[in-house]
């Protein structure tokens, strides 16, 4: 096999460390990563840094905005056999930069900025600069139904462009070794997610204020990235004491199998891995009915899939799940619904096969 030279890029580190490392390892292509903190990267590869700003600002500067995409196009115009770009802003960037350009790309779509739960003008944006976009843009993956359809049926591309997988991949094996906790004295409901509005701390709060004002035996407890102070001050103001926020661990399986339910508030998503690794390890999922959730939550099956943004909906559904404690059915069904096709080696394998064809074309 020719040794093709492929740029993989990310916006930030988290992506590549997260989500390819297994890929970034095992691959024998002549690989390059690129993101805008090339200091994190784990791996001992050639790196290249960009600047991928999200400051508006920045953006409609035209003057740094042209220097900044005319930086990028020097870095990578026709020096790669395929570029393969992750996260819409690194996407928005680097497809941007190189208009009129000879230079393969492929885009792995996590989930688009937009999606179908919401309708409103932002979202609508988004979508027709992703639709400007996709005629710069050669090959696409999508992780999910929805995205598919968009790039396939709205966007035009043609079936053979598109590599549809069923997640990014997680460690099954592994998964697989760790035993599910069946008793708590409380009711425990896990979170595993970024400290930010648009993962649903805000509502989270708002559940536990619930939850204390039923006097219900449970305990909320997180793990995730960023800087929770923000609803720590709201949870201190509101005198909460069933629910704790702390920073994501290592250990995190740990954590994960001592969960009754894992609670997904997350108001967009591309496909999950925390409900996958959920679901891996015994653990149903309540989680808002949309793009992502629903490729992997069958309602009242592996999980609960409530209404989008119905937050009376939800927080009903966790108290009548603590009143009956009608949720061992569902938790027998959790580990048969994920499947090898969802684990590292069959991601890699089909993720390989596709790059090399890209790279070939």
């Amino acid at each position: 096999m020719k040794n093709y030279k492929v740029l993989f890029i990310s916006t930030k580190a988290i992506t590549q460390n997260t989500f390819f490392d297994s890929f970034i390892k095992k691959t024998n292509f002549d690989l390059t990563l690129g993101c805008s903190d090339i200091s994190n990267l784990r791996f001992k590869k050639k790196k290249i840094q960009f600047n991928f700003t999200n400051n508006i600002f920045h953006l409609l500067n035209p003057i740094k905005l042209f220097l900044e995409l005319f930086s990028i196009r020097q870095k990578i115009n026709n020096k790669f056999d395929l570029v393969i770009i992750n996260n819409p802003l690194a996407s928005f960037y680097i497809r941007l930069a190189l208009i009129l350009s000879n230079q393969k790309m492929m885009y792995f779509v996590h989930g688009y900025r937009f999606h179908s739960a919401e309708k409103n003008f932002k979202n609508f944006l988004f979508y027709y600069i992703e639709k400007f976009l996709s005629k710069n843009t050669n090959y696409f993956i999508n992780i999910n139904k929805e995205d598919y359809l968009v790039t396939s049926r709205f966007f035009k591309i043609k079936k053979n462009k598109i590599l549809k997988l069923p997640s990014v991949g997680v460690d099954i094996k592994k998964l697989n070794k760790y035993k599910y906790k069946t008793k708590n004295k409380k009711f425990i409901i896990g979170v595993i997610a970024a400290y930010r509005d648009n993962k649903g701390y805000m509502e989270l709060i708002k559940i536990s204020e619930f939850l204390q004002k039923k006097k219900l035996n449970t305990k909320i407890i997180c793990y995730g990235y960023d800087d929770p102070s923000k609803y720590q001050k709201i949870i201190n103001q509101k005198k909460l004491k069933n629910i704790f926020l702390n920073s994501f661990k290592k250990n995190i399986y740990e954590k994960f199998k001592k969960f009754d339910i894992l609670c997904h508030l997350s108001k967009r998503e591309g496909l999950p891995i925390s409900i996958l690794e959920s679901l891996c390890l015994g653990v149903p999922v309540i989680c808002f009915d949309i793009r992502g959730n629903k490729d992997l939550i069958k309602n009242n099956f592996n999980g609960f899939l409530i209404k989008p943004y119905d937050m009376p909906s939800f927080q009903n559904k966790i108290y009548t799940l603590l009143k009956k404690k009608n949720i061992k059915t569902v938790k027998k069904n959790t580990r048969s619904s994920v499947s090898l096709k969802h684990g590292k080696d069959n991601i890699n394998k089909e993720l390989n096969k596709f790059v090399i064809r890209a790279c070939g074309d």
